[in-house]
């Protein structure tokens, strides 16, 4: 018997005590089941086999099931296992994010982490699991990736025509010399300039001469093949980059694009007509030069003779075919 217990044979008052100590302990239990229940975190108890014994509110609500439902379960049965991202593992621990089936056949993101509970002489007596919800936190990262996209999208491309724009094609040009020293892998450049496309905005504005710009751009794309692409250099001019193709090929996409170009109403959703025409100057890699620089600059100067010869032409380069 400890102190300050009553005597033995005074029966009344230890019934007394003992109700006092189950009073006490049921509100202990209460306490504890309401912190449980009215946990943020979905949690699972699980005992030594990792079968579920007990839950709290939370992991139904998020599962949208009922108790039943899962007591007596593994919690492996309630996740794609094709779906899981292991953060860390460990004897005692466990982490990973899954896809968790809900009653009504839909899947939420969680994440699982799972840890060991002890007795007072260390040993493990069974698990505890905390389940937390992703689902904000997807449409968070999904939000930030499409931001991301979008600055790419407007870091390296002409808002008006939706081509590339010139960061993308000085970038380009060092991956593409690269990649001839390594590889010899030619690649051309066709620099296009736009003839007497002042006449076409001081006829019908400057609003108009930016559509047309747009819907040669179109025309332009419309003539490649990955991985070859269009530039808006500035102005009404373009440069059209080739890899893999050396100057026979590039005049062939000129050409394509020059009798697209002939071929077209421009405006025409505008209620117009409009033909246009453009000037073309060719350069390669290695047959012009190796050097982005002397490319560009050969492929402008090839595009000039053609304007110096009356335009609407094609000026392959200083090198032959």
């Amino acid at each position: 018997m400890m102190e300050g217990d009553p005597p033995v044979d005074d029966l009344p008052a230890r019934l007394a005590m003992l109700e006092a100590t189950n009073a006490a302990l049921r509100q202990e239990v209460e306490r504890f089941q309401g912190v449980f229940n009215q946990a943020q975190e979905g949690l699972l108890l699980l005992d030594t086999e990792h079968v579920i014994r007990e839950v709290n509110d939370t992991v139904l609500d998020l599962l949208g099931c009922r108790r039943s439902d899962l007591l007596g379960r593994r919690p492996e049965t309630l996740y794609d296992p094709h779906s899981v991202d292991v953060l860390s593992a460990s004897a005692n621990h466990l982490s990973f994010e899954a896809r968790f089936a809900t009653r009504d056949g839909q899947e939420v993101p969680l994440l699982f982490n799972r840890g060991a509970l002890r007795g007072s002489d260390g040993q493990i007596t069974g698990f505890a699991v905390f389940l937390i919800d992703l689902r904000e936190l997807k449409l968070t990262q999904e939000e930030l990736r499409r931001s991301e996209e979008r600055y790419r999208q407007l870091a390296y491309h002409d808002s008006l025509t939706g081509l590339f724009n010139t960061r993308h094609l000085y970038r380009a040009l060092e991956d593409l010399t690269y990649h001839w020293r390594t590889s010899g892998i030619p690649f051309s450049l066709i620099f296009m300039d736009m003839d007497n496309f002042k006449t076409v905005v001081d006829t019908y504005g400057h609003l108009k001469g930016s559509q047309a710009l747009a819907e040669v751009a179109a025309t332009i794309l419309a003539c490649l093949e990955g991985p070859a692409f269009g530039v808006a250099y500035g102005g009404d001019e373009f440069v059209v980059v080739l890899p893999g193709l050396d100057k026979a090929g590039a005049r062939e996409v000129a050409l394509r694009i020059q009798a697209r170009m002939e071929a077209t109403a421009y405006l025409s959703s505008r209620g117009l007509r409009v033909t246009l025409q453009a000037s073309f100057g060719l350069a390669s890699c290695p047959g012009d030069g190796t050097e982005q620089g002397v490319l560009m600059a050969l492929a402008d100067q090839a595009m000039f003779r053609v304007k110096a010869r009356g335009k609407h032409g094609i000026d392959t380069g200083l090198t032959p075919l």
